[in-house]
Order: C-alpha cells, then sequence, then structure tokens
C-alpha cells in the first residue's frame, strides 16, 4: 500500500472517531436531533466505505 492509501485511511479512521465522540456526546445530552444527524453521517460514511471496497475490487 502506498503511502496516499495510508493518509487516506488515518484521515477516514480520525473521522470515524470523531463522528462516534460527537454522537455519544449528544445521546448525552438528550439531544434527538443531533444524534440523528450523526446517524445519518454515519451510514453515509459506511455506504462510502463499502463504494469505495467494490470499485477497488472490481478494478483489480
Amino acid at each position: 500500500m502506498t503511502a496516499w492509501t495510508f493518509a487516506v485511511l488515518a484521515a477516514s479512521a480520525l473521522s470515524l472517531l470523531a463522528l462516534f465522540a460527537y454522537i455519544r456526546r449528544s445521546a448525552k445530552a438528550g439531544d434527538c436531533v443531533l444524534v440523528a444527524h450523526g446517524l445519518i453521517l454515519l451510514v453515509g460514511l459506511l455506504l462510502a466505505l463499502l463504494g469505495v471496497a467494490a470499485l477497488k475490487l472490481l478494478h483489480v
């Protein structure tokens, strides 16, 4: 794997951790709207991950 791949994976991991922290903080505060937005972002991130993985597998 190239340095570019590691950089993208590291940025994705940090984004995912930040999103989990955001959802937990919002849930503790009882703000249902922020939790819903966080979950929508999480689903979008997971779908993007699946799309990139599918493209990577189909390209190889």
